[in-house]
């Protein structure tokens, strides 16, 4: 596992080269608004369902903000707390199951896990969270049951605290411990107990608030197909296939070879994922038909069972389908049926290094992918655009110009959504960068650095009513 972690860590290179566009400056500004106020948020940002999510971002936040205004230094410190809280949670899942660990391999090698543990948003810290419900609970079920329940307790509690799409790893979790565990539970009662009152206590402004957003949203529907579809195709979140829409085709098109080939043949892991599907449901099966004694593994197919089952039907009752950030609170599920795929295949020789090409291949698309983003400044697409740093130096050369200048963005990203500049602009005024005093230009446009469809970069030219615009020189 050590080994794995230390080659995942590729994710802490180039930090600033991170997204930086629409939910995260918002939840930045609300962070610093927060903290100019004296006050902790009692909610976070409003939902697709009419909801608001959960304060428990905000307040990271906050603290953060509290101490330093570096966004880069906080995707940096981000990424590390991700990829370490995540890695431990899978070893301790691992061991509890005994399986092998280099069966989280592809987890952790994902580009939607490289993504997620980067972006400054709130949806991603479903990551870490549920990899430890699950990771605390197999500690229930093994040597350490109130340890283990007073962990899933707690971070069954920050999930709903962070956004409410962890219901069906919850709910899933609950059911289980409920009709399976009632001589654990009554064992280890006192730290389920002391965890609920915490979370209770602490979420204490959010509650009402989640209250009215339930009461107040859309009708439900019948989940369907596409909900089906959705519910199996979890492979999504650690191939390459759907990160095509991430950064944009034309990006892509204009990369390596060896990139887009890999990113494609990622779409290999919807095979492991429904081999572990097949052999969770064997294993459950035999438990249920009393073939067999339960063990941890057992139990943790059950609850990846049930968890899927619950998804199905309250992602479809609502929808909410389609997109692969949907995932990010029922990922582990997922991660844990590759890894059984991939420790019954560990048995055979050709299943061992079929095995061992398509952790390769993972490693390769997150290097490229980590190279090519790097050297093209981001992309042109709206789910991914020029990166944080960039964007910072355009904040920087848009605070040298006098108040009143006429700014026109011809980035159509930008023009859109404008907020994540002007949050950037803020939050240097607020470090304490020096502002300049140029003359003021007749306008300043933000512009594309490069005609390639491939470049992200944007930059900011000035135009003096000349022959020629001028460009802010870079700092």
């Amino acid at each position: 596992m050590l080994v794995i972690v230390c080659i995942a860590g590729l994710a802490l290179l180039f930090a600033g080269d991170t997204a930086w566009i629409c939910d995260e400056p918002r939840l930045i500004q609300n962070a610093l608004m927060a903290n100019g106020n004296g006050v902790l948020v009692t909610h976070g940002l409003m939902g697709t369902q009419g909801t608001y999510y959960g304060p428990l971002v905000t307040w990271v936040y906050q603290v953060y903000l509290a101490i330093s205004l570096n966004l880069v230094l906080l995707v940096l410190l981000r990424s590390l707390a991700m990829l370490t809280l995540t890695a431990g949670a899978l070893w301790i899942i691992a061991r509890s199951m005994q399986v092998r660990t280099v069966g989280f391999a592809v987890a952790l090698f994902s580009p939607f896990f490289w993504l997620y543990s980067r972006q400054i948003w709130d949806n991603s810290f479903c990551i870490p969270l549920a990899a430890w419900a699950v990771g605390g609970y197999s500690l229930f079920l093994t040597r350490k049951p109130r340890t283990g329940l007073g962990v899933c307790v707690l971070s069954c509690g920050a999930l709903l605290l962070t956004h409410l799409m962890a219901v069906p790893i919850i709910v899933a979790i609950a059911l289980h411990a409920i009709l399976t565990q009632r001589a654990k539970l009554l064992q280890a009662r006192w730290w389920a107990i002391g965890g609920i009152a915490v979370i209770v206590a602490i979420g204490s402004g959010y509650w009402p608030v989640l209250l009215r957003g339930l009461q107040s949203g859309p009708p439900l529907q019948m989940p369907g197909a596409d909900a089906l579809i959705f519910t199996l195709k979890g492979g999504d979140w650690f191939g390459g296939v759907a990160f095509a829409r991430i950064v944009g085709q034309e990006w892509l098109a204009a990369g390596s070879s060896i990139l887009h080939a890999t990113l494609m043949a990622g779409g290999v892991v919807h095979g492991l994922v429904l081999l572990g599907f097949a052999l969770a449901a064997y294993r459950v099966t035999k438990v249920l038909k009393r073939q067999v004694a339960a063990t941890v593994a057992d139990h943790l197919a059950g609850i990846c069972l049930l968890t899927l089952l619950i998804q199905f039907l309250y992602y479809g009752s609502r929808n909410a389908i389609g997109h692969v950030h949907y995932y990010n609170a029922s990922w582990i599920v997922y991660a844990v049926l590759i890894c059984m795929a991939i420790t019954w295949m560990w048995s055979w020789r050709v299943g061992r290094w079929a095995a061992i090409a398509v952790i390769g291949m993972a490693v390769c698309t997150l290097a490229g992918l980590v190279l090519q983003i790097h050297r093209t400044g981001g992309t042109r697409s709206l789910t991914y655009g020029p990166t944080l740093e960039n964007q910072i130096e355009v904040a920087m050369a848009l605070n040298q110009l006098p108040a009143g200048t006429s700014l026109i963005p011809l980035v159509p990203d930008i023009a859109r959504l404008p907020q994540r500049i002007i949050v950037l602009q803020k939050l240097l005024r607020s470090e304490g960068v020096p502002q300049g005093r140029m003359p003021q230009p007749r306008a300043a446009y933000i512009v594309y650095s490069s005609p390639s469809p491939a470049d992200g970069r944007i930059e900011v030219v000035l135009d003096w009513g000349g022959d020629a615009p001028n460009l802010i020189p870079r700092r």
